[in-house]
């Protein structure tokens, strides 16, 4: 057993070694493993020390009562606070945003929808998103390969309204090369990733605006509340989660798919994936733009449940993508930085 321990310790240390090197996560383990073993030899002097330890006054039952409904109070008082933070935040972000829809854009703005199967969003939604843009703002369709009516309504909009211009995929290509195909073929200064499944808040398009109008590289939307499923919540957060600590970023919410971007930090960032071989390569530029120096800034934004249509996320497959994007990622930031960098 002791063996098995051993290890187990050592190839998990060899694993954190190799993916990140130079972080204070390797001492991390290594005394959390030293720390288990020293337990396992030793069970009677760590047993001793905990008695040791041990406050015998929590033993007695009416201080453990007390102790228990002190802490409730303490835990409501917390959710109060939280939620009343939660309302101020929504109060300001509601004040912020009549303010900034009075001023019009200085420089032009694209829009950038990947859509696949999406009729039944589209129909709704960009009638919405061109009642409230201002003149500036270019809306670029791009069907991913769709096989309902996608590309029909697409193509009815661009005919309807002059700021929406429709591009095609013949087959579904996924959404990097979509986002890739739309930003390559706007007009705009600023370009705005935004997402066809309705799960955003349109009037809130500003509000990624403004800060590249003032002085920012990439503006990224922080979900600030969740409106998915429990499983897809979970996945968000682990991913998130193996991000900051894997590719060394400081941001609340990598996988957004509501960002904003000045014209040439999204164009070199894709010229900078096309020869990675990454599966989802969308899912990282965050952290490739964070490798590159970029002045990046995130906004707290509106999160809304899917109500049409369905999320093409597998379950099943979409982690193993991520896990080999993140790992392959890992290796070159540790080893071959160079391949990360933006030629100028």
């Amino acid at each position: 057993m002791l063996f098995i321990i051993i290890s187990t310790m050592i190839a998990i240390a060899l694993f954190f070694v190799i993916l990140i090197p130079k972080s204070i996560k390797i001492w991390t383990y290594f005394f959390f493993w030293i720390f288990i073993l020293l337990v396992y030899t030793f069970p009677n002097v760590f047993l001793e020390i905990l008695r040791i330890l041990y406050l015998e006054g929590l033993l007695r039952f009416n201080l453990a009562i007390e102790t228990i409904l002190f802490l409730a109070i303490v835990f409501i008082l917390l959710l109060y606070i939280a939620g009343l933070n939660t309302q101020v935040t929504q109060l300001r972000k509601g004040i912020l945003s009549l303010l900034l829809r009075k001023e019009m854009a200085s420089k032009k703005v694209s829009i950038i929808m990947p859509a696949y199967n999406e009729v039944e969003n589209l129909k709704d939604l960009i009638p919405v998103l061109i009642k409230n843009a201002p003149q500036e703002y270019e809306f670029v369709l791009v069907d991913d390969g769709s096989t309902d009516n996608t590309s029909e309504i697409c193509e009815n909009f661009a005919k309807q309204y002059e700021q929406v211009f429709f591009l095609q995929h013949p087959k579904n290509l996924g959404k990097t090369e979509a986002f890739k195909t739309g930003v390559f073929n706007s007009a705009g200064d600023i370009l705005v990733l935004l997402e066809t499944d309705w799960q955003y808040e349109p009037e809130e398009i500003d509000l990624l605006v403004k800060p590249i109008e003032k002085g920012y590289d990439i503006v990224n939307g922080w979900r600030i509340l969740r409106a998915d499923k429990l499983h897809r919540i979970a996945m968000s957060k682990t991913y998130n989660f193996l991000q900051r600590n894997m590719l060394n970023t400081p941001f609340r919410d990598h996988n957004s798919g509501f960002k904003a971007f000045r014209r040439e930090s999204i164009e070199s960032l894709f010229k900078l994936i096309e020869n990675m071989k990454l599966i989802g390569p969308h899912r990282f530029l965050l952290a490739l733009a964070n490798v590159n120096g970029y002045k990046i800034t995130e906004v707290p934004v509106h999160h809304y449940p899917r109500k049409k249509g369905k999320s093409y996320i597998r379950i099943d497959r979409t982690p193993l993508h991520v896990i080999h994007d993140m790992v392959k990622l890992r290796f070159l930031l540790s080893y071959r930085k160079s391949k990360l960098l933006v030629q100028n």
